[in-house]
């Protein structure tokens, strides 16, 4: 059914691309998925959720610096990156830009945004990542003294099933 909405002329809508992006990026066609998120992002109709989706497809390939640049686009478009922030600290760390990913994880939990914070906490590296062991001892006592703090905020009424929704970057329950 995509396939045919693509060949209309209502193909080129965001709602098509990115759903068409989507269905590729599951079969594990990336490039064809790449193609079609980025047809999408053309369009000033763009969602966030279909950023989303690209960033986080890019952050599964390891694709760290086209993350970037999606992310800089959306900015470009909202004038905002405040909703990738969870995506800025993994990628930065997973870059191991280890103090540009500090900064976006102070910002984030500075916020008064409960979801996004917590997302945030979560995405910092932790000893359940691989790369802890080889993070300066500095940098560890640092994510352990934000972490704890956000802790400590960490939106209990929200449920469990929203905090998980949240970090996958699902909005809906």
């Amino acid at each position: 059914a995509i396939a045919q909405a693509l060949a209309t002329p209502y193909g080129r809508l965001p709602v098509f691309l990115n759903e068409g992006a989507r269905i590729s990026r599951d079969q594990g066609a990336f490039p064809r998925a790449e193609t079609r998120f980025t047809q999408a992002h053309a369009h000033p109709d763009q969602t966030f959720d279909g950023f989303r989706d690209h960033v986080v497809m890019c952050i599964a390939q390891r694709s760290y610096g086209r993350a970037l640049a999606v992310i800089a686009l959306y900015k470009q478009r909202s004038g905002s990156d405040e909703e990738f922030l969870p995506q800025l600290v993994r990628i930065k760390f997973k870059q191991r830009k280890n103090e540009e990913a500090l900064g976006h994880l102070r910002r984030c939990l500075a916020l008064e945004n409960p979801p996004l914070r917590d997302a945030c906490a979560m995405n910092a590296f932790g000893p359940e990542d691989a790369e802890w062991e080889a993070l300066p001892e500095g940098t560890k006592l640092a994510i352990e003294a934000e972490t704890s703090k956000a802790a400590n905020k960490i939106s209990i009424g929200g449920g469990l099933i929203e905090l998980v929704n949240e970090l996958r970057g699902d909005g809906e329950t």
